[in-house]
């Protein structure tokens, strides 16, 4: 599913736990913060890739950026290999690896971004694991211990996983009794849940169960971004709406 959707389909499963269970599920009223972070949980696990609407806030510099960056540097080369070497053969290999520079510009940009995102990614969770010793807050080590967990993680692999779910739970709930907090690891739970529930829907599937090898996923699936997902996401629109009145 898109993050879009992911999104709607957390908060509504958010709101109809409380319209089901009780509030006092929850341990407090959803508030606009409870909802932030079932928003936030709701995403989560797509950090594994580098595209998702998480992941791209390691993302220093836009793909486009690079690109523009890239063609720079590839006129500037042109025109010293010509001031250099001027008409000869040497000239022309350059102005053949330029053109060919060109060509891959879009794929160059994008494993840049990727390289960036990546190294931006581990430093914040190195940050994080110093900074938890430095300062003795210790929370802030489980949030670097799981970033770098995401960051060597593949696709709809441990990030999907029950495993990694009750993990990201425990760390939660640790960071906010330490910050004397209300418990939102319910709440942030909960829409890890369902993001992983919903990508039960998709061809791929989720290694639900991992380490072990097996994706699962439900007989029916759909295509992300298609019709019938742009559908769902109308849909859940009007029932979080609707939900929302009611609570």
């Amino acid at each position: 599913m898109m993050g879009r959707t992911h999104a709607a389909f957390g908060v509504f499963t958010v709101l109809f736990t409380g319209t089901i269970i009780g509030l006092t599920f929850f341990e407090h009223e959803l508030t606009v913060v409870s909802i932030g972070a079932a928003l936030l949980g709701s995403l989560f696990p797509d950090m594994d890739m580098g595209g998702s609407t998480l992941s791209k806030r390691f993302g220093i510099i836009k793909t486009e950026i690079i690109e523009k960056i890239w063609f720079v540097f590839l006129g500037v080369l042109l025109i010293v290999g010509y001031h250099s070497f001027g008409n000869t053969p040497v000239f022309h290999g350059i102005v053949f690896i330029i053109f060919m520079g060109f060509v891959m510009s879009k794929s160059f940009a994008k494993k840049g971004f990727r390289t960036l995102r990546s190294i931006t990614h581990g430093l914040a969770a190195l940050l994080c694991i110093l900074g938890a010793y430095y300062y003795q807050q210790y929370p802030l080590a489980w949030i670097g211990f799981i970033l770098l967990l995401l960051l060597f993680s593949t696709h709809r692999g441990m990030s999907h996983s029950l495993l990694f779910l009750g993990l990201v739970i425990f760390a939660a709930h640790q960071i906010t009794s330490f910050y004397n907090y209300p418990n939102y690891s319910i709440v942030f739970g909960i829409g890890m849940a369902s993001h992983i529930f919903s990508d039960m829907f998709s061809k791929q599937g989720v290694r639900l169960l991992w380490p072990l090898e097996k994706n699962i996923r439900f007989p029916l699936y759909f295509r992300t971004g298609g019709k019938v997902e742009n559908l769902l996401f109308v849909i859940l629109c009007i029932l979080v709406i609707r939900l929302g009145l009611l609570l």
